[in-house]
Order: C-alpha cells, then sequence, then structure tokens
C-alpha cells in the first residue's frame, strides 16, 4: 500500500494480490460520510483510492490516514468469512431443517410415530 498527501486529498493504492477489491470498497463505504471517495484501476492492475474531506475534520471524526487499517479490517474480515464459511453454513442448515444434520434418525422418522407419547398426554 502506497499512501500520497496533500493539503485536500489523499491517495492510496493497494495490490489486488494482498487486498481485495470487495475489502476496499467497504473500507470506502465506512468513509464516505465524511470523505469524497473514487476507486479506480490502474494500469498496472493496482487499485487507486482517491480521498477528499466533505467538511473541516473535527474531533472524533475519521481521519483519511486511518484508511489503510480499515481496508486491512475489512481484509481480515473477508478472510475470516472465508475460513468459517463451512462452519457457519452447517449451523444455519442445522437451525432451518428442524431435523439434526448429524443425527439421520429424524430424515428416516414417520410422521404418525410417537415416540415420546406427546399426542396422548394431552390433558
Amino acid at each position: 500500500m502506497l499512501a500520497e498527501n496533500d493539503a485536500n486529498q489523499r491517495t492510496f493504492v493497494f495490490d489486488p494480490a494482498v487486498y481485495r477489491l470487495s475489502a476496499i470498497k467497504k473500507a470506502a463505504y465506512r468513509f464516505a460520510g465524511h470523505f469524497d471517495v473514487s476507486i479506480e484501476q490502474i494500469d498496472d492492475g493496482r487499485v487507486c483510492v482517491r480521498m477528499i474531506a466533505k467538511s473541516k475534520l473535527r474531533p472524533g471524526m475519521p481521519e483519511a490516514d486511518d484508511f489503510s487499517c480499515e481496508v486491512l479490517d475489512q481484509e481480515l474480515r473477508e478472510v475470516l468469512a472465508d475460513e468459517t464459511k463451512n462452519v457457519r453454513d452447517l449451523i444455519l442448515a442445522h437451525t432451518f431443517s428442524g431435523l439434526s444434520v448429524i443425527d439421520p434418525t429424524g430424515e428416516q422418522a414417520d410422521y404418525r410415530a410417537d415416540p415420546l407419547k406427546i399426542v396422548g398426554n394431552r390433558g
């Protein structure tokens, strides 16, 4: 990541082999409330992000220099999401199936069977 600065604008250049475009876009979105952000791919395939403050920065507002940390944060979130995708999919499948994904008994069960005698115990 290369950053260039002047009084009105910050320019960052990212290598797409290191940072995904989706992570850069997510970081840009987080800064879009305080900065005009433009994203473009330059000739060598790298991604150039230009940020111009919409107004004078005040305490508590993000600074353009924090952008590279936000891109890293978004990239790590995407890596973590990729690494945990199978577990999340299994949990979602289990949650919405109404059946046990691990115990195949539910898939072979007869809906007329009442092993816990639930229907007969209404009272």
